[in-house]
């Protein structure tokens, strides 16, 4: 695996080509040179926000991160730890959070970040709902650790019953892992 990264890089590298890692990593770099102050001596943004945070990668908000001053303070991210779409990623909160204090001179100094776990749906019925959680509930269950665990989400209209036919859907899964 390791020569087709080699060889991957070499490409990149003779193709004078970039990937998101390496865009991430080059301007982290020019914003790191002591003879370039962060943007160039131009002044932090007040605040930064970022929604689908679980789709970013730890490299990009460490940058986010300089972008708002090193100030946890200045930084929004909002998102939905079951509604990764990154291949590969394993996003977690409990990740951002150690990058925020890796990165943030005066993190030990502040209040640690406030977190809103927003459980309400507008959209959708408590059966629909306890639906879609299954397949978190058994990866959690499988894989304890993986995912950021968080309160179940509660409909609007609460629905007094859900028929789901009768399984033991996490027994089926361990047979087939087998």
């Amino acid at each position: 695996m390791y020569a087709v990264f080699e060889s991957y890089t070499s490409f990149t590298v003779a193709e004078e080509l970039w990937d998101d890692t390496d865009r991430v990593i080059g301007v982290l770099a020019l914003l790191q040179q002591p003879s370039a102050p962060p943007f160039g001596g131009v002044a932090p943004f007040d605040y930064v926000s970022l929604d689908e945070v679980q789709d970013a990668t730890m490299a990009e908000i460490s940058l986010l991160l300089l972008a708002a001053g090193a100030d946890p303070s200045r930084l929004l991210l909002a998102g939905d730890t079951a509604q990764t779409i990154q291949v590969g990623s394993n996003f977690r909160f409990e990740d951002v959070r150690s990058v925020i204090f890796q990165c943030s001179p005066n993190s030990g100094k502040k209040s640690p970040m406030k977190v809103d776990i927003l459980s309400k749906n507008y959209r959708s019925h408590s059966g629909i709902l306890r639906l879609a959680a299954l397949p978190l509930d058994g990866l959690t269950t499988l894989f304890p650790g993986s995912n950021s665990v968080l309160a179940a989400d509660f409909g609007l209209a609460q629905v007094s019953t859900s028929y789901l036919p009768p399984c033991d859907l996490y027994a089926s899964q361990l047979v087939l892992l087998d």
